[in-house]
């Protein structure tokens, strides 16, 4: 709604690193890195990783992509 308007389709400004404690669940966040990405080949190499606020570019919504690297193994 932060563009005005509840119907339209349009998100703006959502923090995506505030899903992590949600895609990890009961795992210790301290043992992953969890990175957000615009595409599959991105994610997979974990290059251009999406930082800060994210707005979707498409009406009704875009397919963000989630990569998480066991920081130990």
């Amino acid at each position: 709604d932060d563009d005005g308007s509840a119907t339209n389709g349009f998100v703006q400004n959502i923090d995506l690193e505030t899903l992590t404690t949600t895609i990890l669940g009961t795992q210790d966040p301290t043992n992953f890195t969890v990175t957000y990405h615009t595409s599959y080949a991105l994610a997979q190499t974990g290059a251009i990783p999406i930082t800060g606020m994210y707005s979707n570019a498409t009406q009704g919504g875009d397919t963000v992509y989630v990569r998480i690297v066991n920081n130990t193994t």
